[in-house]
């Protein structure tokens, strides 16, 4: 029973994005195109609540691994997608904290000097959101029962527990994903 439960909430996320995720893969280079006209600049790539720690006052990111280059936006597009895959943001409230993130790093980068207007930033980490995470729920799927044991040991909790928040977050990326594809005619 329990394994028929994990293989119906695995192809309810899929099924569902369907059309979607074609006109994702239809629209995939102009995404790719799309984010790469954004300055690119230093990202940690693995920010989300995690990897993050309050001293004193001051907000650190830990964890730098995955350091690179990247489009303006996909930090933010980490730290929403991320935090909502470990349920550290309720699900009723993933749309509140999307926009905190959103506003936050507009400030950040406000404060060192690069403006960008904010339909541009909503837009990049719609496409960041995207390209990273509605992909990523396809290869759930293809994992299967494969990926049980790896995400228990991951995150400490069932399976189940696990696909309720990726639920969550794909039921959010629906409306980035729109976004998304509207800005590039797709």
């Amino acid at each position: 029973d329990a394994l028929a439960n994990r293989s119906l909430i695995i192809a309810d996320v899929v099924d569902g994005w369907r059309t979607l995720l074609e006109r994702i893969a239809l629209a995939g280079n102009e995404l790719v195109d799309a984010l790469d006209s954004f300055p690119v600049g230093l990202h940690h790539l693995d920010a989300f609540s995690r990897n993050s720690t309050r001293v004193g006052e001051d907000f650190l990111l830990i964890d730098w691994a995955y350091t690179g280059l990247a489009p303006l936006g996909c930090d933010a597009a980490s730290v929403i997608a991320i935090t909502a895959m470990h349920s550290d943001v309720p699900d009723a409230r993933l749309g509140e904290f999307h926009d905190a993130v959103a506003d936050g790093y507009r400030t950040g980068l406000r404060s060192a000097g690069v403006a960008v207007p904010p339909d541009g930033l909503r837009f990049a980490i719609d496409t960041a959101l995207t390209l990273r995470f509605a992909r990523f729920l396809t290869q759930i799927h293809g994992a299967g029962d494969r990926l049980v044991p790896s995400v228990t040991a991951m995150t400490g909790r069932t399976f189940t527990e696990s696909m309720t928040s990726w639920m969550s977050l794909a039921r959010h990326l629906v409306p980035s994903a729109e976004r998304a594809l509207a800005g590039v005619g797709g």
